[in-house]
């Protein structure tokens, strides 16, 4: 009996937090994504790119202008005439292109920057599930070890009863009995507050619950689409197009076709002008865009030494931290094992309170033990996840 009472309050956490009808942690992140009023304003920015993008391609009005004369002959008659003009600012070939260019990155510098806010979101949000995760778990050992101070008291009962052991020792198992309890209840009031800035961090105002049963797995092994610096890298292109744009002395020529009438004859006529770059030749403009995209350069190359050396970090972190949780459950086992022979032996007068105690203490810390091994797991494959870029925003941009 008691055998069978152990084995159920010890069942492995992994498969102990669940809760029926709940939302599992999928669900729960597409309402965050879904509902956050930051990614929201981050989605504007990408259709306020958009728009940037359609301004830098847009041509110029055309300019009308109109004019009208009185003549005076000196034959002493009157007459009079007009002029039309208009002109049209013309783009030149090679300006198209680069303000298309141009256009282009503006568009997928603000993509990417979208993906990176909604990479960062979904990685605090899944880094702060885990929280209330351990919370959960840490919870459901304390009633665990609640129940096995309560078998522990109640055979405490019964030995009193027959003289067994003295009513200082049956106290003492009763005082360590209440304060579980007590040590349970603070540890609910820790679970919820995190649940509830769980919450808040997601931007969900209802209260729902969430299946805390979830394992984050380890996606792909490279880090080329890491969110911060694809931002980098679209920012070294933004910065290449606009050097090639600002390289262009010219941009626009003028095509002015005009129509004359005077008294005695009517001119049409065609011209073009153009900008004579005597004094500004942008030199200027296109070496400060040329040291803006050198200096991209640098900070990329800086970014993926330190993607490089964080991903090793992380890689080498979850292997030791396989080998510890394997450690430890083999020591758990053993533990159980001993925690049901004390339990026989207390019960027939064997061993000692402060004996069985202990072993009590040891399985509950092994235990203890565990589920922080597999919090912390499921938060380094959060972090190895994002920083090979596998948590994106990817399917969400249109």
């Amino acid at each position: 009996m008691i055998k069978n009472r152990l084995i159920s309050m010890f069942i492995l956490f992994s498969c102990s937090s669940g809760v029926l009808f709940a939302d599992d942690f999928n669900q729960f992140l597409n309402k965050a994504i879904e509902k956050s009023p930051y990614l929201q304003s981050s989605a504007i920015g990408v259709e306020q790119a958009k728009q940037e993008s359609y301004k830098q391609l847009r041509y110029e009005n055309p300019t009308l202008s109109g004019e009208f004369s009185k003549y005076k002959p000196n034959d002493g008659s009157n007459d009079s005439g007009y002029n039309i003009s208009l002109t049209q600012p013309f783009r030149l070939w090679g300006v198209s292109g680069d303000k298309e260019r141009f256009s282009q990155a503006i568009v997928k510098g603000a993509n990417s920057e979208y993906m990176l806010n909604t990479s960062d979101f979904i990685r605090n949000i899944s880094l702060y599930f885990t929280v209330y995760a351990q919370e959960k778990m840490l919870l459901d050992l304390m009633l665990d070890a609640t129940n096995i101070a309560k078998t522990i008291y109640d055979i405490s009962q019964e030995r009193h009863a027959v003289g067994s052991i003295s009513r200082a020792d049956m106290l003492q198992a009763k005082a360590i009995f209440l304060e579980q309890q007590t040590q349970y209840d603070s540890l609910n009031i820790s679970s919820i507050e995190s649940y509830y800035e769980l919450l808040k961090l997601a931007g969900i105002k209802e209260k729902i619950e969430i299946n805390t049963n979830h394992t984050f797995e380890v996606k792909k092994s490279d880090i080329s689409e890491n969110p911060e610096l694809n931002l980098l890298i679209h920012k070294k292109d933004i910065a290449q197009a606009e050097a090639e744009l600002t390289s262009n002395i010219l941009e626009t020529v003028d095509v002015t076709a005009s129509y004359s009438k005077e008294p005695d004859q009517i001119v049409n006529g065609v011209a073009l002008s153009l900008p004579f770059p005597l004094f500004n030749t942008k030199y200027e403009e296109k070496r400060i865009a040329q040291l803006e995209a050198k200096k991209m350069n640098f900070l990329i190359e800086n970014e993926k030494n330190s993607i490089q050396t964080e991903h090793s970090k992380l890689l080498i972190q979850r292997e030791l931290l396989e080998k510890l949780k394997l450690k430890n459950e083999n020591v758990l086992k053993l533990k159980m094992e001993v925690l049901e022979m004390f339990l026989e032996k207390y019960k027939v007068s064997q061993t000692t309170l402060m004996e069985l105690l202990n072993i009590k203490n040891q399985v509950i810390q092994t235990k203890e033990n565990l589920i922080k091994i597999n919090i912390a797991l499921n938060q380094n494959a959060i972090n190895i996840n994002y920083i090979q870029g596998d948590i994106n925003a990817q399917n969400l941009i249109n």
